[in-house]
């Protein structure tokens, strides 16, 4: 008699959402799709050990994504890590699909309103530089679609309203079947004991909060003295950082370029002044780049390290703990890239439907999952 395999570990699911979310970060196209997996992951956990220990088992996760990759992109995956925990507690505790659904879209529409609130208000430079942008697109296309402020904002809006509404059902859709076709097992009991002293080292925390009183400067002010100083900075940390470090830079330098394209477009279009729209690029830019910073000066080692003491800081916080926990067995440098190279591999293999795409993921949600963290060579069933 053929038994079913038993469910993976919660350290497994963790390495899945881990390997998911860098995988979603990384690929230009089908990203939803590749995030979707460690959204499953999640979902999973905090359907076995309740919100509580699915959130710490999210912040692991994201910690570890950028403790290997940088902060570049990491708005992708976050929509899941905020919402797949409560998603699989809400289902564990007999909620139906109609309440999962409406969860997942709050949670898209306020992660959206905050992206577009930044991207407004740093970015473009305010509602109204972005609406006489979207007025002169219109004119240069012919005018087919209405001008002003209502136009601009109300279309916008619909647009991200619409998107949630879509991703939210697909989401919820696969999340159900993936969490149906979990074995039952009994509710885990998160770690609650102590958290070991980590040293982050007294000049990665300079470092690190060097870049943060940056940010603050650059969101204060757009002045050439300010971004010419965080600019000479960031160079110089990229040259101290070796080959390995610019490196690791590269993709952060590619976000932000693309978010210094939108901020000088309203500029180049005369819906600004060219030069206030080059400033807020160039400080669009050097946010990504200073973020990006950290990362590349000190490594993914050194990225823990500081993530540990700040969890050790906040150790008072609900899920911090079981975050502190998971997160010194989440090490997926190496495993991540062929794990993410089969789950690429596994969504384009699949046919190009709602129904397959989504088989195929909760299919590599399985295998990977019993994996588990640092399992390069390891068979499945072993």
């Amino acid at each position: 008699m053929q038994t079913s395999p038993p469910p993976p570990s919660v350290e497994g699911l963790a390495h899945v959402g881990t390997v998911s979310f860098l995988a979603g970060r990384v690929t230009p196209v089908g990203a939803f799709w590749v995030s979707l997996a460690g959204g499953v992951a999640l979902a999973r956990i905090g359907a076995r050990t309740g919100a509580r220990g699915g959130y710490g088992a999210s912040l692991a996760v994201m910690t570890e994504t950028v403790a290997v990759m940088g902060p570049a992109r990491i708005s992708g995956p976050v929509t899941q890590a905020l919402s797949a925990p409560l998603l699989g507690a809400m289902y564990a505790g007999g909620r139906g699909r109609n309440a999962l659904i409406a969860a997942c879209l709050a949670v898209r529409l306020a992660h959206y309103a905050l992206l577009t609130t930044f991207f407004l208000a740093v970015v473009v430079g305010g509602i109204d530089a972005y609406v006489d942008s979207y007025d002169r697109i219109v004119e240069l296309t012919g005018g087919l679609l209405p001008t002003g402020t209502a136009a601009a904002l109300g279309l916008s809006a619909l647009s991200q309203v619409a998107s949630a509404v879509v991703f939210s059902v697909i989401q919820v859709a696969v999340y159900r079947r993936a969490l149906t076709q979990e074995d039952g097992t009994p509710r885990a009991v998160a770690a609650r004991g102590e958290l070991p002293a980590q040293r982050s080292g007294r000049w990665v925390v300079v470092l690190a909060w060097s870049v943060v009183a940056a940010w603050i400067l650059m969101l204060a002010t757009t002045a050439w003295p300010v971004l010419a100083a965080v600019a000479a900075a960031v160079a110089v940390g990229t040259v101290a950082a070796g080959r390995s470090g610019r490196r690791a830079m590269q993709l952060g330098a590619a976000l932000g370029s693309a978010l210094a394209l939108g901020a000088i477009v309203p500029g180049l279009l005369g819906a600004v002044d060219l030069d206030d729209a080059t400033r807020r690029a160039v400080r669009a830019f050097l946010l990504v780049a200073s973020a990006s910073l950290v990362q590349a000066v000190v490594g993914a080692d050194g990225v823990r390290r500081l993530a540990a003491g700040g969890l050790r800081a906040l150790r008072r916080v609900p899920a911090v703990r079981e975050a502190a926990a998971l997160a010194p067995i989440l090490r997926a440098d190496r495993r991540v890239v062929p794990a993410s190279l089969q789950l690429v591999a596994s969504a384009r293999e699949a046919s190009p439907s709602p129904r397959a795409l989504s088989a195929a993921v909760v299919a590599w949600v399985d295998d990977e999952s019993r994996r588990g963290p640092g399992s390069e060579t390891r068979d499945v069933g072993a």
